[in-house]
């Protein structure tokens, strides 16, 4: 009996990988299927035309999103038909995630993880992903983010999909409804998976009405993940002891997050752009030291002729270690900017006196251990009044979304260290200038002052070397 050639070897081990591919439930896991849970949804995927899965952290549901967009890219899940009524030209949907980074980063690699890496064309501007474009169909996959609601329902009113993956829950109704209504005409399918963190009744209301045969919603616990294992299970519940039941119940279950606990109050109109936006309007950079953490930053931008402070800015810093390191590192970030006032945490003497030496000057809130309550109620007052997030600051918002108060103890939010773009925020809030008479701050008033700024560092910067010379030579 002779042996099978070395092509038809190679032919059917390719064959064989592709079919594994076909079932496969993750990509990162060879031979992974999904648990009952999940395998509900799948079934139900072209079948029932909207779906939304509310899920726990951790609990596969951005898996089981990738592999149904995977399938309606391959047009290859088992069992399934493309429906008469769509023709036979190229398919067209659409993914949609919380931001683009996470889109590109998290949510596309798990498609990508499915095909060969021929088998998709990705075009970009810039270096951003516009879309996912299967070679051998021609179906596609459009790229967005919902960070900015309002820009992101503009653009994709334009679109008639056949499919519509949305990651993450949005804070908007209208978005959320706009989506559902992308594959009215084209009887497609719309499916939706979250972790519901985000407080919105009208949207909890939609979902909880859903029923078949039209439309469904799932709730996935995150144990029943079988990538989990006992000891990470473990570890989570004693992460987790310290949080208010809701919550608890939310990360774990997938439950709705009630507002009985919630810190802030995020109200939809106080999340947008500041229209007319310039780095040369008066900002206020806010800054919760750290080198052993992360360093939060954020910062307000004040609208000229209105009084509304808007927050523009809000970002991370960490690994850095050396304070001069750090002070360097969070000036560069808004060195283009018209900073009229830095304000951070009296306690963090070491940074403010660095930031000195550099040229930096930081003011710190009044009394702020004793009045903490007061900073945090103040900022309430006025969010959605004089002062607005911008969505694009999402990290923020997210920070402000999760924090809950402690069930065992008066005022206490529970884990509150971390949240340092929120105490950023309230430093920067308490310390907010008077408004300004004048429309815009002199351009060549900006100017100077961000020369004298630079002139200051520069100086530092060689006054450090001539020191450094003197001690060598001794």
């Amino acid at each position: 009996m002779s042996s099978a050639s070395p092509d038809l070897i190679i032919a059917a081990a390719s064959r064989l990988k592709e079919l594994e591919r076909q079932v496969c439930f993750d990509a990162t896991v060879p031979g992974s299927r999904p648990n009952q849970f999940q395998q509900n949804v799948i079934d139900d995927w072209g079948i029932i035309s909207t779906q939304a899965v509310t899920a726990g952290n951790q609990s596969g549901k951005s898996a089981l999103g990738a592999r149904l967009a995977a399938w309606f890219l391959a047009e290859n899940k088992p069992g399934w038909k493309r429906p008469s009524k769509w023709g036979r030209t190229p398919l067209m949907g659409l993914l949609v995630g919380r931001t683009m980074k996470q889109v590109e980063e998290e949510l596309l690699k798990k498609i990508q993880g499915f095909f060969e890496p021929d088998e998709l064309h990705i075009p970009r501007v810039g270096m951003v992903p516009q879309k996912v474009v299967h070679r051998k169909t021609g179906n596609t996959l459009l790229l967005a983010s919902h960070h900015n609601e309002s820009e992101a329902r503009e653009k994709l009113q334009a679109f008639v999909l056949h499919f519509i993956w949305l990651d993450e829950m949005p804070r908007s109704i209208q978005l959320f409804e706009e989506l559902e209504r992308r594959v009215q005409s084209k009887d497609g399918w719309f499916v939706s998976t979250f972790t519901p963190k985000v407080r919105n009744p009208e949207i909890r209301k939609l979902v909880d009405a859903y029923s078949p045969p039209y439309s469904r919603k799932y709730q996935m616990s995150m144990f029943a993940n079988p990538i989990l294992s006992e000891d990470r299970k473990a570890k989570i519940l004693r992460e987790l002891e310290g949080y208010p039941e809701a919550y608890r119940r939310c990360i774990l279950e997938g439950d709705w997050l009630d507002d009985d606990q919630a810190v802030y109050s995020v109200p939809e109109h106080s999340i947008r752009a500041p229209e007319g936006y310039s780095s040369a309007w008066r900002h206020v950079e806010g800054a919760d030291p750290a080198l052993q953490s992360k360093h939060g930053q954020v910062v307000f931008a004040e609208q000229p002729g209105t009084g509304n402070w808007y927050v523009v800015r809000c970002d991370y810093v960490s690994g850095i270690f050396v304070p001069e390191d750090l002070v360097k590192a969070v000036t560069d970030k808004v060195q283009t900017l018209n900073i009229v006032r830095r304000v951070c945490d009296s306690a963090s003497t070491w940074y403010v006196g660095q930031a000195s030496k550099m040229g930096f000057t930081y003011v710190a809130p009044y009394d702020k251990n004793n009045r903490r309550a007061e900073m945090m109620k103040k900022f309430q007052s006025a969010l959605g009044n004089r002062v607005f997030i911008a969505p694009w600051c999402s990290d923020l918002i997210n920070e402000l979304g999760s924090m809950q108060w402690s069930e065992t103890q008066v005022d206490k939010v529970v884990n509150s260290r971390s949240y340092h773009l929120h105490d950023a925020m309230i430093y920067a809030h308490d310390c907010l200038p008077s408004q300004e008479i004048t429309q815009l701050v002199p351009e060549l008033h900006v100017r100077l002052r961000m020369q004298i700024e630079k002139d200051r560092k520069r100086e530092f910067l060689k006054n450090s070397r001539v020191g450094m010379r003197r001690n060598w030579r001794r």
